[in-house]
């Protein structure tokens, strides 16, 4: 997945089944993408394609039906993936728009076949049921993302014990969950990928202090995703984190923390993910990766056009 040879600057795909130059993939791939919000970051698009082989490839993802997460799904679908998500949102909800079947729907229509199953991550029946129907679908599995999350900033008094379980549930149980069904699968073809959208480890005191249950839950997905990747590493199977350099524009920022214009589109944690694909699973296995630096790796400077302002505010855990 994702094996890329550099000439002269430039990239070819490695052994690409489409039967066209690479000029032509990525032309083809770039005109495909409907989700960005303004037409120039097709340029952005341009520099991050350097055309990996991801056709017929199969991620299963948690959560997916909106924001950060449908995103990625729409990208990753445009450049020729399978997507499994699961989510719970079977019907509209107010306040958050969107649903599983709804997002299904648009993922398809970037590219790439879909599917959705209706469940929990904090549930081993319904994730279980997810990887199975990945199989059932697609045959295989190559990639998780996890991406599903709770929050609740609050310090210790002012976070109740269901808060603190359902962010350590969701957040952590899930994460070790998703990964723990699908990686026989990826043990099987001895290769894969695992990417959990969780924080680098940044023990200043400032975050340890400010909301010590939701932080220590997204430090522990990374210390999971950092562990699977010095335990799997020699099986072929790379591990890595990526989080925002600032806060994204996606219902459950604007519920929870705020940031309205100063907050970034979703399409640029998606583009980021895409170019993390797109690099060989010894570049990436054991590190933990901000979107902006990302892509400003792949060339890209201009990051003007995923919004934000000339000051876009700062995610959590980013100094």
């Amino acid at each position: 997945m994702g094996k890329v040879r550099n000439i002269n600057g430039g990239a070819i795909a490695v052994g690409h089944p489409f039967g066209m130059t690479g000029a032509q993939i990525t032309s083809t791939l770039i005109n495909s993408l409907q989700y960005h919000d303004k037409p120039n970051q097709k340029l952005n698009r341009e520099k991050i394609l350097k055309f990996a082989d991801l056709k017929d490839q199969t991620i299963i993802m948690s959560g997916g039906s909106r924001g950060i997460g449908l995103a990625t799904a729409k990208a990753l679908s445009a450049a020729g993936c399978n997507v499994a998500i699961l989510s719970k949102t079977d019907e509209p909800h107010e306040g958050l728009p969107g649903t599983i079947h709804t997002a299904v729907e648009e993922i398809r229509q970037c590219g790439g076949d879909a599917i959705g199953v209706v469940g929990d991550v904090r549930s081993e029946d319904d994730v279980t049921r997810l990887v199975d129907r990945a199989i059932e679908r697609f045959g295989k599995i190559d990639a998780v993302i996890n991406n599903a999350s709770a929050i609740h900033l609050a310090g210790t008094l002012d976070t109740p014990m269901k808060r603190f379980t359902l962010m350590n549930e969701v957040n952590v149980r899930g994460t070790w969950l998703l990964t723990n069904k699908a990686l026989p699968h990826m043990l099987k073809t001895g290769s894969g990928r695992i990417l959990t959208l969780s924080p680098p480890l940044n023990l200043a005191s400032h975050w340890l202090a400010r909301h010590p249950a939701y932080t220590v839950s997204k430090y522990s997905m990374t210390m999971l995703t950092l562990s699977w990747a010095a335990e799997l590493g020699r099986h072929g199977i790379a591990a890595c984190a990526l989080w925002p350099a600032t806060l994204i524009d996606t219902a459950a920022v604007r519920n929870v923390v705020g940031g309205g214009e100063a907050a970034r589109s979703p399409a640029i944690m998606a583009d980021a993910a895409l170019a993390l694909f797109g690099r060989s699973p010894e570049q990436t296995n054991g590190r933990t990766y901000i979107d902006a630096d990302v892509l400003r790796e792949e060339g890209v400077r201009n990051l003007s056009v995923y919004g934000g302002g000339a000051q876009p505010a700062k995610d959590l855990f980013v100094d």
